[in-house]
């Protein structure tokens, strides 16, 4: 296992995050619940899951557009979490 350590998210960290994001996804920004994100501005998060093609699943339960906020397609689920309090 490898050591790391958790810290929480700072100004400094905005250039790395926002090229880290886009390396990955292809974009700056994430959209969620109708709402586009700008992960340099986002508190502080760590990536718990990537669920692939999480919303093929979703549309066999409920009408989800293919195409979402900014022209991204919807099609994975990312699950985050942010740690409240110590």
């Amino acid at each position: 296992m490898s050591d790391f350590r958790i810290r929480p998210v700072d100004s400094d960290d905005g250039d790395w995050i926002e090229q880290f994001i886009t390396e990955r996804w292809g974009a700056e920004f994430v959209a969620a619940h109708g709402q586009v994100y700008f992960c340099r501005n986002l508190p502080g998060f760590v990536l718990v899951k990537i669920n692939r093609n999480a919303i093929e699943f979703t549309r066999s339960l409920k009408p989800v557009p293919l195409i979402g906020a900014e022209g991204i397609p919807l099609r994975d689920e990312i699950e985050l979490e942010m740690m409240l309090g110590e």
